[in-house]
């Protein structure tokens, strides 16, 4: 639990910015969660630096939220400090490279659907890939976000960071290990994406948006994208063998634990239908494990981050 002696420094360094005990459903896509004891929201880099270093002085335990996508918090909550980055305002900025291309630099705070809008709108092809992919800059690029059409270690040229000692270190993309849905630094954790830069190149603006229209419909098609989700739920075990296929093939479409239900249209999804708690889901989520694992020899691994007390 946040003492009265730090939730005074906590004021003093934030103001308004930050919140007690904050009920998490409020702040996560799937609108589940229990209460934060403090919530931050920084309103500047140099205030998440010296909120992030005193925290650690102070040996209070630190999560960074990002945009609340891709998370499932418990129903007993965070303890300590969560962080959230999206009040940080920043501009996206662009420059030409030696090599044709244009660096797109922005805070980890800023929603990858603008780093994606900024690209269209200046003729800039390498970032149709994430449209409608939720969270952050930060967030994607810590689970390598990325579809059939692409990936985040493909566009990505380098990293800046907050390291555990207090230092704001910049990785360029060859010293980056990029795998499924993560992507290594060589930086021990716990570190704070403070921003990232990525390399796109000039393209035609119509054929552009022709892809992005195109893209959009078959992934409007395909997922739920107007339900409360985290987004895909487990990781696919291989390329052939995606997560929604083997649920879908065991029958799991549209099976339930009180509001926690899994899509109809996609089966990697699990959606909350009104008053879902994280306990519904977690227990949804492990009668998919072991059905799944009954009828194929297949252990399915959760992409959502579950974070909080349990």
């Amino acid at each position: 639990m946040i003492g009265e002696a730090d939730r005074k420094w906590l004021r003093d360094l934030l103001a308004d910015r930050v919140v007690f005990d904050e009920p998490m459903a409020r702040h996560t896509s799937l609108r589940i969660g229990g209460p934060a004891d403090a919530l931050a929201l920084p309103a500047t880099v140099d205030q998440l630096i010296r909120l992030v270093c005193r925290a650690r002085q102070k040996g209070l335990p630190l999560t960074v939220l990002g945009g609340g996508t891709n998370v499932l918090v418990t129903d007993k909550g965070i303890r300590g400090i969560t962080v959230g980055l999206g009040g940080i305002a920043t501009p996206v900025r662009l420059a030409a490279d030696n090599r044709g291309g244009v660096l797109v630099s922005a805070h980890a705070g800023v929603e990858t659907r603008r780093i994606c809008a900024t690209a269209l709108k200046k003729g800039l092809a390498g970032m149709n890939f994430a449209l409608g992919i939720p969270g952050t800059l930060g967030g994607a690029i810590r689970m390598n976000a990325g579809t059939a059409a692409g990936q985040m270690a493909g566009v990505l040229t380098a990293v800046t960071v907050l390291t555990p000692g207090g230092q704001v270190k910049r990785y360029p993309r060859w010293m980056l290990e990029a795998g499924y849905r993560r992507l290594g630094l060589p930086v021990k954790e716990p570190f704070v994406i403070l921003e990232a830069e990525i390399r796109l190149t000039p393209a035609n603006r119509d054929e552009l948006y022709s892809e992005a229209r195109r893209l959009m419909r078959r992934r409007t098609a395909s997922q739920p994208a107007w339900r409360p989700s985290a987004g895909c739920f487990f990781r696919n075990p291989a390329p052939d063998k995606p997560a929604g296929m083997l649920i879908d093939q065991a029958g799991l479409k549209g099976a339930a634990v009180g509001d926690a239900q899994v899509s109809t249209r996609h089966a990697n999804f699990i959606f909350n239908a009104g008053q879902a708690t994280a306990g519904q889901v977690l227990e949804l989520a492990d009668r998919i494990r072991e059905t799944v694992r009954q009828r194929f020899g297949i252990i399915l691994e959760p992409e959502v981050k579950i974070i909080g007390e349990t």
